[in-house]
C-alpha cells in the first residue's frame, strides 16, 4: 500500500473508495472460563449495531447453577411458585388464582 501524505482519512472514507474491504457477515467466538462457548453471528445488512443471533454452546455433563432466591426470606406478594400444568414460575396474583396459596 502506498503511503499517503496530509491528514489520514477516515474508516468511512477509506471502505467507500474501495482501499479497505469489510467483511459483512461473520461470527465472533468467545471462550469462557467455566466451559461455555458464545457464538455471536453478525450480518452488518441486515442490522449493523450488533450481531443479529448469540448462541451459547454447554459443554457435555455440564452443571448448570440455579441463582433462584430462597423463597422464605422473601416477604408474600414477591415469592414465585411453580405452575403444576407447565412447570414455569408465577407469581403472587396467579398463584393465588390458580389455588396454589390458600392464604
Amino acid at each position: 500500500m502506498k503511503e499517503r501524505r496530509g491528514r489520514p482519512k477516515k474508516l468511512e472514507t477509506l471502505i467507500e473508495e474501495g482501499t479497505i474491504v469489510m467483511q459483512r457477515q461473520f461470527t465472533r467466538e468467545f471462550k469462557n472460563d467455566d466451559g461455555t462457548i458464545d457464538v455471536w453471528k453478525y450480518d452488518l445488512d441486515k442490522f449493523p449495531n450488533g450481531p443479529i443471533s448469540t448462541e451459547i454452546v454447554y459443554p457435555k455433563n455440564f452443571e448448570h447453577i440455579n441463582a433462584k432466591l430462597d423463597n422464605s426470606q422473601l416477604p408474600l406478594t414477591q415469592q414465585k411458585w411453580i405452575n403444576p400444568a407447565n412447570g414455569k414460575e408465577v407469581g403472587y396474583t396467579r398463584a393465588k388464582n390458580l389455588g396454589l396459596i390458600w392464604r
